[in-house]
């Protein structure tokens, strides 16, 4: 299984380093190794709906929709029915930000349970779109038209030690 990548559009690249995608057709098959690369935060949607939900380290049920944190640890993904990834690799000095997060809020969490798109049912739209394409599109224009990101200057953040902060201008 090897995962496809695709860049974002020049307008979201603020944002976003590349979408990625991970499908698994065949039952009974391990990711292992899976590590969202350090510096990037990843918004990941499981666009399969399963009756078993996909697990990492051991026994740790993961939700069809969460964001995986920059703390480069391993998640090892076990199934045993197909599942189709869709992974928006964000940069961490732009994504906490853009969505009002402070990341020592997560400094030790793996993943990340909560709503940054405050309500919107953006896992069943994508799971509706058919098309990898059109879902970069929606998701896209979404975050266009829904977050700060149109004015966000990255000359108003910085990162030391790992920790986002504003600096001051």
């Amino acid at each position: 299984m090897r995962p496809e990548f695709i860049k974002p559009s020049l307008e979201l690249s603020k944002l976003v380093s590349r979408y990625m995608i991970l499908k698994n057709a065949e039952n009974n098959s391990l990711l292992s190794n899976f590590i969202i690369p350090a510096g990037f935060v990843g918004i990941v949607f499981n666009l399969k709906k399963n009756k078993t939900p996909l697990k990492i380290e051991g026994n740790i049920s993961l939700p069809d929709f969460f964001i995986a944190t920059p703390n480069n640890k391993q998640i090892q993904i076990d199934t045993s029915f197909p599942f189709e990834l869709f992974i928006v690799l964000c940069r961490a000095s732009v994504f906490y930000p853009i969505f009002d997060l402070n990341p020592e809020d997560f400094y030790n969490d793996v993943i990340i349970n909560h709503d940054i798109f405050e309500g919107y049912p953006m896992l069943k739209t994508l799971r509706e779109i058919g098309y990898t394409r059109e879902r970069i599109g929606f998701f896209e224009n979404f975050i266009l038209n829904s977050t700060p990101l149109r004015g966000y200057s990255s000359a108003n953040f910085c990162i030391q030690n790992g920790m986002i902060s504003k600096t001051l201008i």
